[in-house]
């Protein structure tokens, strides 16, 4: 972390905004989330600045994206809850204008369903009935992306990251007593998970989930069980 402050001076400015993301990401990682959070506000508007007068379109959105979410992770680990909403929601609107006017680069797709993933953790925590509609439609946009990017991928990263929007989405769907629907979206969460634990059978994470992905839609149908699937 001291080493990047040292380099700074030496890197040209259009770049200390790439810097200042390793140090927040560094800071965040080793557990200092108001630092983290005030490196991030303050780079904020000068990635703004430099974002308007880019004269790449595309990486000027990119780096916007990348710094209105950051700024949400920071708000979100130091207790601003509230906030990060404001700017996570920014980072998705750039994210998707990207991935609409580029509709093969999965590199917008990927940036997109990470920070809709944030901003449904988000509501998530919260767990406010008035954020209720709100987080269902996120988690259900970010699981028709991750399904898209498991596709395209075939790994068991983006099957794991696929697996939480479904787990996620198929919670809320049984709170609003949509058994039907959430019974698809389980089966599709063990079906992906599977098929990847086949090709990498000595994945011990992603047999986990598998693990996991059973019992819970074994779960679906037992009336006694205390806890929903979105809860953990």
């Amino acid at each position: 972390m001291a080493l990047l402050g040292e380099i700074a001076p030496h890197v040209p400015a259009r770049h200390h905004s790439l810097l200042r993301e390793h140090l927040t990401a560094m800071l965040l990682r080793h557990g200092f989330p108001r630092a983290a959070r005030e490196v991030a506000e303050r780079s904020l508007p000068a990635v703004k600045e430099l974002a308007a007068t880019h004269p790449q379109r595309d990486e000027a959105g990119f780096r916007l994206g990348a710094a209105h979410d950051i700024c949400g992770q920071t708000r979100f680990a130091d207790g601003h809850v509230a906030a990060a909403e404001a700017v996570l929601t920014i980072a998705v609107d750039v994210y998707r204008e990207l991935a609409a006017e580029h509709p093969t680069f999965m590199e917008a797709d990927q940036r997109l369903a990470d920070s809709l993933q944030r901003l449904g953790e988000l509501y998530h925590a919260l767990d406010l009935p008035g954020h209720k509609a709100k987080e269902y439609q996120t988690w259900s946009e970010c699981s028709v992306i991750r399904s898209r990017l498991f596709q395209a991928i075939r790994s068991p990263a983006a099957a794991m990251e696929a697996a939480l929007a479904f787990r996620r989405l198929a919670g809320l769907a049984e709170r609003d007593g949509d058994r039907d629907n959430a019974r698809r979206l389980l089966d599709t969460r063990l079906t992906m998970v599977e098929a990847m634990a086949e090709v990498y059978p000595d994945d011990e994470e992603l047999l986990a989930e598998v693990a996991a992905a059973r019992q819970e839609s074994a779960a679906l149908d037992d009336p006694l069980r205390a806890k929903r699937f979105g809860a953990g």
